[in-house]
């Protein structure tokens, strides 16, 4: 007895599984560590930046930020994973946070080419008084360590096997249908 190309590479539910045959649930697990390993550096720094309005926004950013690769999980499974990959390389250079300190001045000047931000002493430093300022900065950083964490995924992910990101299965299917 044979089964039907169609019966092999789709995901079998029971009667009481209530999850999507489409989400990643193991990325939906390692997101938030991954996420929450990042934000050691960024953290640090804009904690010191902000009062406690402009905290508000860092706070409604990061929510912002962890709910989107959630989202993810669901919509672009294999692109969370090569964030998540790329995430922990990132998280790693932490220990010297160029790229973080480079992330930091790049959206403290889009801020500040906004009006987000107030000059606070003679040191010229940047201040994050409001909620949208940090909101914007925050999303801004995370954005750009986002983006940098999926192009060093991408490029592991050259070297690993496809099945680690679900795309074995859509080729499977595809040339079971030819």
């Amino acid at each position: 007895m044979t089964e039907s190309p169609s019966a092999t590479s789709t995901p079998v539910s029971g009667p009481d599984d209530h999850r999507s045959p489409s989400m990643d649930w193991i990325g939906f697990c390692v997101w938030p560590v991954v996420f929450m390993f990042n934000l050691i550096i960024p953290l640090t720094f804009s904690l010191d930046m902000t009062p406690e309005r402009g905290r508000i926004g860092i706070g409604m950013g990061c929510l912002s930020l962890l709910t989107a690769g959630w989202l993810l999980c669901r919509y672009s499974p294999a692109t969370l994973r090569q964030i998540v990959l790329g995430g922990v390389v990132v998280a790693c250079t932490q220990v010297y946070p160029i790229l973080q300190l480079i992330a930091g001045m790049l959206a403290l000047a889009g801020a500040e080419l906004m009006g987000l931000s107030v000059n606070g002493d003679d040191a010229g430093i940047e201040y994050i008084v409001s909620e949208t300022g940090g909101f914007v900065v925050t999303v801004l950083v995370g954005g750009e360590l986002i983006a940098f964490s999926l192009f060093i995924g991408m490029l592991i992910s050259l070297f690993l096997p496809p099945e680690w990101f679900g795309w074995t299965c859509a080729r499977g299917s595809a040339q079971s249908n030819s």
